[in-house]
């Protein structure tokens, strides 16, 4: 498993996001709010983890992306890609309609769904990669 992306990977799923969607402006327009969403699925008191669960880590990440707007454009379906992979390096694939991540993404965005319902739907859309 990997233990959190940095802001270089994170900068790098963006740019891919970008171009595979063909459109957004690139670039990043918080540094500072960047370096956090990568650092915040690490984030813990002594032996205590915030976000011990690949899904809670996932979800903490996804949350600052798309709340915290690192990025000039593009900053949900960077967060979708970022969460997703992130999974991916836990074995975990997603799985869920166009219409349903769209879905589920303004309504982060518009703070609809809390940290809990993000966990929720991530597990609800997990599936276990089996090789």
């Amino acid at each position: 498993m990997v233990g959190r992306l940095t802001a270089s990977q994170l900068l790098a799923l963006h740019e891919q996001v970008l171009a595979v969607t063909g459109g957004g402006m690139p670039g990043v327009r918080d540094t500072g709010r960047l370096e956090a969403a990568a650092g915040r699925i690490s984030a813990g008191f002594g032996d205590v983890e915030f976000y011990p669960t690949p899904a809670e880590k996932a979800a903490a990440l996804l949350e600052s992306i798309i709340c915290d707007h690192p990025f000039v454009d593009g900053n949900k379906r960077t967060a979708m890609h970022a969460a997703g992979t992130f999974l991916e390096s836990c074995d975990i694939g997603l799985e869920y309609t166009t219409d349903e991540v769209i879905d589920f993404a303004v309504g982060v965005a518009t703070h609809e769904i809390d940290f809990g319902g993000i966990v929720a739907w991530l597990r609800e859309h997990s599936v276990a990669r089996v090789d």
